[in-house]
């Protein structure tokens, strides 16, 4: 969300309607250079802003897309998962709380190479309250005549979470008398988290008292804090006519920092369950001043990176800390960037040569053009130059850079980009010699909407995906959706394999149901076989539709197998441009081929068997005396086929 904050200026610059026409008509033929691409998908329908993308593929092959989205003025983080290639999307779950008086944004995803998935964001949120309570008097001047008493409300207020009993005492009486005094009920008193609690001070006037002004010192102690505060309670003793002041009950009131003590940090989220449950936030950065746009990467040697965006020094630089323990420990600060001007909006990859790859964006040369896109690279030993990658015209903004590197090697860039007279487009380049050069700058969206904070991976089977926020038109004028596209792959899979039985007689036949799908963006015709353990059952050809699954069946007639336990494999045949073939084979827990006869599966054939099959015969599937341990030849009845093969085999063992 572009905010007085940013660290640069969002433009509007809209194209013309003859401009808009001719994007409109080409935006049907277009396709990014150098690869063929899916047609744009929405993934959220909010309306509200949703923004600031992050995107990941974890071990169990799901997709992960977490966001921002604008919630009752504020901002929380929400996520939606995949198991099929963007086929069909979970429902969103919100990651933190919603309402929220905080500000959650800018999302990074990782999973560790333990399974651990963690989200960093930047969060403002108040500044840590330490436990402890306040007290003060309602009302806190009185006048009460000689002879008689009068209340007031003595409240006790919680501070970061304290709850316990504080004790409460009229320390001193100034000037001192022992005419006066006071008590307190209940006494002590114990006020919820973060909120409060009252005890009535009765003060008693005896008529001894002389007719002026006192001042009560009333205190509260904690014994579990070893803390004591006071206030001051003002009396007028009166002589005459006149009554004691009544007690006016509070209003609840809660502990709220000052605005002035707010910042933003960089937090983290993890779950050790793939997602089922989550901690608590956990607070990574320190600085009083903003930190935003962290990214994470975990490196191939176990060392998790972190890097964001930090305003510590008066304008945003770039700033490190890696972790080579799963993140229960973190180096310091380490600065990247020192530049005078703002640095914000980092991204990181692993390149297959092992460099740690930074991109960004700066305004370092705003006075001659608008935002550009740099990169640095770590060997391990040292950082390399800073390195810009763009050099665009003037009040053109290229921001919020992605990097990602495919398995070819190829290195791509994208970014947002958009200025004064320039529509706004995601636009990208490529490296084909891992970074050492850069081709030209391509186009990747058609320019007819905004469109900004890019996010790309590529997924095991080699698809890329660019997931990024825009709004478009028909849903809700000017708030952000989440939108991703894919490249095209091919990618067929086996997804299920289920026998009808998992316990069979010899030469008894099984039906094996196989599902297969074509996950990837073309029709495909392949051929599927089903084995049980090394031997082959049998082998069909299927043709599928992208997006297409079918149901096979297979039947497996076992009377040449031996008594034994069997693994059932399917697997569909690598179609050409296939790079991802682990799916392509899926295995079936074993299947249990039993001894002729063998009812109660103790390995012999003899009367116990016969006096079982005796017990269901004549009994069909479903019915009371039902034993399907009886049903020799699988036609889910016990009769005199079944009686027969037991008798063929009496005393055989197995």
């Amino acid at each position: 969300m572009w905010t007085s904050e940013s660290i640069f200026t969002k433009r509007q610059g809209l194209p013309s309607v003859a401009v808009f026409v001719l994007l409109l008509f080409f935006s049907a033929l277009y396709n990014v250079q150098g690869t063929s691409w899916s047609n744009e998908k929405r993934l959220t329908t909010w309306f509200n802003t949703d923004s600031n993308p992050s995107i990941i593929q974890t071990q169990d092959r799901r997709i992960w897309v977490v966001w921002e989205k604008d919630v009752s003025s504020y901002r929380a983080l929400f996520y939606r998962t995949s198991s099929d290639y963007g086929s069909s999307w979970s429902l969103e779950e919100n990651l933190t709380n919603v309402p929220s008086a905080e500000m959650n944004q800018d999302p990074s995803i990782v999973q560790l190479s333990n399974g651990t998935i963690m989200v960093f964001f930047s969060s403002l949120r108040s500044a840590p309250v330490e436990p402890g309570f306040t007290l003060s008097a309602d009302p806190s001047v009185l006048s009460i005549q000689q002879g008689t008493s009068g209340n007031t409300a003595i409240i006790v207020t919680s501070l970061g979470g304290y709850s316990a009993p504080v004790n409460l005492n009229c320390r001193s009486i100034i000037p001192p008398t022992p005419f006066i005094y006071a008590s307190f009920s209940p006494n002590p008193i114990t006020p919820p988290p973060n909120s409060n609690a009252n005890s009535t001070m009765t003060i008693t006037v005896e008529s001894g008292a002389t007719a002026q002004s006192y001042t009560l010192l009333v205190t509260g102690y904690s014994p579990s804090l070893d803390q004591t505060k006071s206030i001051n309670v003002n009396l007028t003793v009166t002589s005459g006519s006149g009554s004691a002041s009544s007690i006016v009950a509070p209003v609840t009131t809660y502990a709220t920092a000052d605005p002035e003590e707010m910042y933003d940090d960089i937090y983290y989220k993890a779950s050790h369950d793939n997602g089922a449950s989550w901690s608590e936030a956990v607070k990574i950065t320190q600085d009083p001043d903003k930190d935003l746009s962290p990214f994470v990467m975990q490196a191939s040697n176990g060392t998790i990176w972190l890097v964001w965006s930090s305003k510590r020094n008066g304008n945003f630089d770039l700033y490190y800390r890696t972790s080579s323990n799963m993140g229960a420990s973190w180096s310091g600060d380490a600065p990247l960037t020192t530049d005078v001007n703002a640095d914000s909006a980092p991204a990181l990859i692993q390149t297959s040569d092992g460099k740690i790859w930074i991109v960004w964006h700066s305004d370092r040369y705003y006075s001659n053009g608008g935002l550009e896109i740099f990169c640095r690279t770590y060997d391990g030993v040292q950082w390399s130059v800073e390195r810009r990658l763009t050099n665009t015209a003037k009040d053109i903004d290229d921001s919020s850079p992605t990097v990602v590197q495919s398995t070819d090697g190829t290195i791509w860039i994208f970014w947002a980009s958009e200025g004064y007279e320039q529509p706004p487009y995601l636009l990208y380049k490529q490296s084909f010699d891992n970074g050492a050069t850069f081709g030209s700058t391509l186009q990747f969206t058609t320019g007819l909407w905004t469109e900004s904070w890019p996010a790309s991976i590529q997924t095991c089977d080699g698809r890329i995906w660019v997931v990024w926020a825009s709004y478009r038109n028909d849903l809700a004028p000017f708030n952000f959706d989440v939108f991703y596209e894919t490249s095209f792959v091919h990618n067929v899979a086996v997804t299920e394999v289920t026998p009808a039985q998992t316990r069979v007689y010899q030469k008894e036949n099984v039906s094996i149901n196989v599902e297969i799908r074509n996950f990837g963006d073309y029709y495909e015709t392949f051929f599927v076989s089903c084995r049980a353990n090394s031997t082959i059952i049998d082998t069909q050809s299927v043709s599928l539709n992208s997006g297409a699954s079918a149901n096979l069946e297979f039947v497996w007639n076992t009377s040449a197998f031996a008594r034994g336990r069997y693994t059932i494999t399917a697997e569909a045949s690598t179609v050409a441009g296939e790079v991802y073939t682990i799916d392509n084979v899926l295995t079936h827990e074993s299947v249990e081929v039993k001894l002729l006869g063998d009812v109660d599966g103790n390995g012999v054939v003899d009367a116990h068997d016969l006096f079982g099959l005796g017990k269901a015969f004549d009994s069909s599937q479903g019915g009371q005396n039902w034993n399907e341990e009886a049903d020799m030849n699988g036609d889910q009845t016990v009769n005199d086929l079944d009686l027969a093969a037991l008798s063929d085999g009496y005393g055989k063992l197995g």
